[in-house]
């Protein structure tokens, strides 16, 4: 049988290879080294040669005795395909040069690129990343890149003004207090953390530059914040404390006459305003004496109701460690104020923003000792009793020294 020439085929550099085969059918191998290293067996001269591209082998038998030969093709090796990368990976790639925060752009613009950036290259719990969204979010910042300020949007004018230090005192101050609706602790404890290190980000990268004395400011508040504002959610949580109810309770105020009808019990009551009448009748006799209910009574006509005032002092801690040598019944005028130093911390207040009104003393028991800091600001009622002392009891607020009043303009709908 005569040895048939296959001709030449060019197909990226594939070369064809003749081969005499001594066996009654020639055999006929084309080696082909493309991009996909195809091998291609082709047993039977009249058979056309076949390409195939699917990822499992086919095997394509027929019967010889028809003359008809079997075609092998092997499977051609898939070129993997590159992934996209993810948004995450883009923007740690991304640099963070001059062209990125250009400050002939638009300051909007710069930021919501920072915040993609900032987000996409740290981790948060939740409780972390609800307080940066709802921080971006009453920033007017928006964290949707679908729906972020482009760099030419004539829409963002370039002398929008920016108030970075007021953005922080107000967020973490009433509107985080008010408007947010968190309860538990953690937020209150991790939201300055969180707020100073997106601002210190904006520093490092230079984001702002034309702002940065007022990122430092509000840096600033910021770091008061980590002091302060956990202290004001447990004040006002808890507040005015057992002290002050007593007081309420027994000598008038918010409490007064609530156990003169007790309804179902007044246990149930007691759990409900947390004191009971017993229990505030030895608070009181404790601090102010044993005849401190019938010699005391409320001035009436001394009351303020819904005052805001600023504490300007807080009196030191008592010493604890001498409360067990104490006696109720002691007559000693010492002695007396030294109980009356270790049940209750007093501090000095005064009208909010009114430098000429004169100071007066409240206090708080145990309970709250620890809370209450200069420069702190509380709405509540307060009351004078007829020995000069004041109380205090339906407390509004209790807000940190960096406080600023929201603009009508940013509050929510």
């Amino acid at each position: 049988m005569e040895t048939q020439e296959i001709p030449h085929i060019d197909n990226n550099d594939n070369e064809v290879e003749k081969t005499n085969d001594t066996n009654d059918k020639d055999k006929d191998k084309v080696i082909g080294e493309n991009s996909n290293e195809t091998e291609v067996i082709i047993e039977n001269s009249n058979k056309s040669i076949t390409e195939n591209t699917d990822e499992e082998a086919v095997e394509d038998k027929t019967n010889a005795a028809e003359g008809q030969g079997t075609v092998t093709v092997v499977p051609t090796k898939k070129k993997k395909k590159k992934k996209n990368k993810k948004k995450r990976e883009r923007l740690l790639n991304e640099s963070d040069d001059d062209e990125v925060y250009d400050p002939s752009t638009p300051v909007k613009y710069r930021v919501e690129r920072a915040v993609q950036k900032y987000k996409a290259t740290r981790m948060f719990d939740g409780t972390s990343n609800q307080i940066l969204s709802s921080y971006f979010h009453f920033g007017g910042i928006s964290e949707d890149t679908t729906l972020c300020a482009s760099e030419d949007d004539p829409m963002i004018p370039n002398d929008m003004e920016v108030d970075f230090t007021y953005t922080v005192k107000v967020y973490l101050s009433s509107y985080i207090m008010n408007e947010t609706g968190y309860v538990k602790e953690d937020a209150f404890r991790e939201a300055p953390i969180v707020i100073e290190s997106f601002l210190n980000y904006l520093v490092r990268r230079q984001v702002c530059p034309e702002y940065l004395e007022d990122m430092h400011q509000a840096i600033k508040v910021a770091q008061l914040a980590k002091e302060e504002l956990l202290n004001c959610k447990l004040l006002t949580q808890d507040a005015p404390g057992k002290f002050n109810k007593a007081c309420s309770l027994l000598f008038g105020g918010e409490l007064y006459g609530r156990f003169d009808n007790p309804y179902p019990s007044e246990d149930s009551l007691a759990l409900l305003f947390g004191i009971h009448p017993e229990e505030a009748e030895q608070i009181l006799k404790k601090i102010f004496g044993n005849n401190a209910l019938d010699e005391l009574t409320e001035v009436k006509e001394a009351c303020k109701s819904g005052l805001t005032v600023e504490i300007i002092k807080v009196n030191e801690l008592p010493e604890s460690t001498t409360a067990n040598d104490t006696t109720n019944d002691t007559e000693d005028e010492n002695d007396d104020d030294w109980l009356r130093s270790y049940y209750i911390r007093e501090f000095e207040v005064r009208e909010f923003e009114t430098p000429d009104a004169e100071p007066f003393t409240i206090a708080v028991g145990p309970d709250l000792a620890p809370y209450p800091m200069v420069g702190m600001l509380i709405n509540a009622d307060f009351h004078r009793l007829s020995n000069g002392f004041w109380y205090w009891d339906n407390t509004i607020y209790v807000y940190p020294s960096y406080y600023t009043k929201q603009d009508d303009s940013d509050s929510e709908e």
